[in-house]
């Protein structure tokens, strides 16, 4: 038999602490938990906080001057300024300026089909074509999926059945002075996922492989050409003929199929919009709304590209046709749009590419599309010279359309 004493005081002593202990488990059991989760949505909203508002970690630069650009304005003959409504233009925009105002400017062609309209439109674009290489300013041709009858077929430019026409169309701009060194940089079939062009039967693929038929055949002539994608924001089924039921969908199966030697730039369209003055509002003047940069994002990471082209513009007025429906948009607001395009711009820019834009700044008012464009008041004119100084800060490139 073991006679030896416990000890009382020192066991209630371990059972007090044992108890006190659990206690505290106890309650920790419940209270760390909800610590970690407060900590992780901490995290997670600090995150998006940051991601969301750029104008917190990105300041636009500074401009410390009333001019457009630190480069000198481009000497233009007098003649151009009467034959050449393009160069005509950029001329306005160096007074406007008091220097250099853009690095490109946007030009239209289109597919012609017949002996007599590719003569004529080879003539009529190989003019330009020169005009702008003596003045040392790039043209950016967009070749659109028209010909002098009416809209080309999608799934005839997939099988490549336009080619003997595009080389005829080719070899007349050769004769009238056009080679690969001036011919500038070129837009197969631009916004190729809207209801204008006749897509029959034709499928996202359908698009890419064009293009790649559109450079290829280029490149039997000009052996180092590339082409610009530009894809709209919102994507239109091929019945929709209302632009009613635009989506931002995925890019990638419209670019997956191009081949990447015959890429230069992807690019992306989108514009701001509002419905007219009475009919119930619709505002969408949110850059990162029709630019989004999911959408770039993925065209990025699709296609590897390092170069980004972006088309894009703000409204001074539209409806402009009737009065009753006309809006007009102040210079206070066409300034925040463009301040808002330049902090996606650098959103762009972090991705590591570099970008340029196109200003659309044509007055359409007098077409079908009813919107002015352009940047025609003083307010207006001194925005537009803050923006482009800003851009030239921040490295984006230029170019505008305007004739």
């Amino acid at each position: 038999m073991n006679n030896k004493k416990i000890n009382l005081t020192s066991f209630t002593s371990t059972n007090t602490f044992n108890k006190s202990l659990k206690a505290v488990i106890k309650k920790w059991y419940f209270v760390l938990p909800l610590l970690i989760l407060l900590t992780i949505v901490s995290i997670n909203f600090a995150q998006y906080f940051k991601g969301n508002n750029p104008k917190k970690e990105f300041a636009l630069p500074k401009v410390n001057s009333d001019k457009c650009s630190s480069n000198q304005k481009i000497v233009i003959p007098t003649t151009f300024l009467i034959d050449n409504d393009y160069i005509k233009k950029l001329n306005e925009y160096q007074t406007i300026c008091d220097s250099f105002a853009f690095n490109q400017m946007m030009i239209f062609s289109y597919m012609p089909q017949g002996n007599e309209a590719i003569a004529n439109e080879a003539k009529n674009l190989g003019s330009k074509i020169l005009a702008f290489e003596k003045i040392g300013i790039k043209p950016l041709i967009v070749f659109e999926p028209t010909a002098e009858t009416g809209n080309l077929n999608f799934k005839k430019l997939e099988n490549n059945e336009y080619k003997p026409t595009l080389k005829q169309f080719i070899s007349a701009l050769i004769a009238n002075g056009v080679n690969e060194n001036n011919i500038g940089d070129i837009i197969p079939f631009p916004e190729p996922n809207i209801p204008a062009w006749d897509r029959l039967n034709a499928t996202p693929k359908s698009f890419a492989l064009s293009f790649n038929n559109f450079v290829e055949t280029i490149r039997e002539d000009f052996k180092d050409m590339k082409g610009i994608t530009l894809l709209n924001t919102k994507t239109y089924q091929e019945s929709d003929k209302n632009w009613a039921f635009g989506k931002i969908e995925s890019p990638k199966p419209w670019v997956e199929d191009i081949k990447k030697e015959y890429l230069l730039k992807v690019g992306l369209q989108g514009f701001p919009w509002q419905s007219p003055n009475n009919e119930k509002i619709l505002l969408d003047t949110d850059v990162k709304e029709y630019l989004p940069l999911s959408s770039i994002d993925e065209m990025i990471k699709v296609t590897q590209t390092k170069e980004i082209f972006l088309n894009t513009g703000t409204f001074y007025k539209k409806y402009t046709q009737d009065k009753k429906r006309s809006i007009s948009v102040s210079a206070k607001e066409r300034k925040k749009i463009l301040e808002e395009l330049l902090y996606q711009s650098n959103k762009i820019q972090e991705k590591g590419v570099n970008l340029t834009i196109n200003l659309f700044a044509e007055d359409k008012s007098k077409t079908p599309e009813d919107t002015d464009w352009s940047y025609k008041t003083t307010d207006d004119q001194a925005i537009l010279k803050e923006f482009l100084a800003r851009a030239e800060i921040m490295k984006i490139k230029m170019a505008v359309f305007n004739k």
